[in-house]
């Protein structure tokens, strides 16, 4: 039996801002998020929502405004839009508010990960507000917001800045294996 060293899905992994209209069906969605919910986290908590909304309606308007101006351009395309949420609570000590982030995270490499392989693409952005978020979406203010993300398909036009566009056809660079290879050290030394 042949194996792979390297996940094929990961490294065909691409985040376009480019987005194409064309929709994305309920079972396809069901899919990529069925797929993140299967990923180990923290005494199995579940710690994440999500909060999905499709373009027409209130709702998007409401979490494309919360992005900053450049993401809000191009995101605009997407046919979906979302945000990864935590629930608030006060007893949350910071190693619980660390692990929620990081179980959500991995939560969206796995759905990206589904959804490469079924021709949609996950954006996850940064650049957003979240005083904005929790003034646009009130309903929601129990929970504490990680990152906004566009999900669609890689558009067939490049009707982006010049910028943006060398930045969808150029992959980025990665770190060198070595310069990220973790250390195996007999015995621990502490630093003073």
């Amino acid at each position: 039996m042949e194996t792979t060293t390297v996940n094929e899905l990961m490294m065909e992994r691409w985040i376009p801002r480019i987005q194409n209209p064309q929709d994305i069906t309920k079972n396809e969605i069901d899919t990529i998020f069925k797929a993140g919910r299967q990923i180990a986290n923290r005494f199995g908590k579940n710690p994440w929502t999500f909060l999905l909304v499709k373009k027409g309606g209130e709702s998007y308007q409401k979490l494309l405004h919360c992005m900053d101006g450049f993401n809000r351009k191009w995101a605009s395309k997407a046919p979906y839009l979302g945000i990864a949420l935590y629930k608030k609570s006060p007893e949350t000590t910071l190693t619980e508010r660390n692990q929620n982030f990081y179980d959500t995270g991995a939560f969206m490499a796995k759905a990206s990960e589904v959804a490469t392989d079924m021709g949609v693409f996950i954006h996850q952005m940064a650049g957003f507000s979240e005083s904005m978020f929790e003034e646009e979406f009130i309903d929601q203010k129990n929970y504490n917001p990680i990152n906004i993300f566009a999900l669609g398909r890689v558009g067939s036009n490049f009707e982006t800045e010049e910028k943006t566009n060398r930045s969808e056809v150029f992959y980025p660079s990665r770190k060198m294996l070595k310069n990220i290879r973790p250390m195996i050290i007999e015995k621990a030394i502490a630093l003073r």
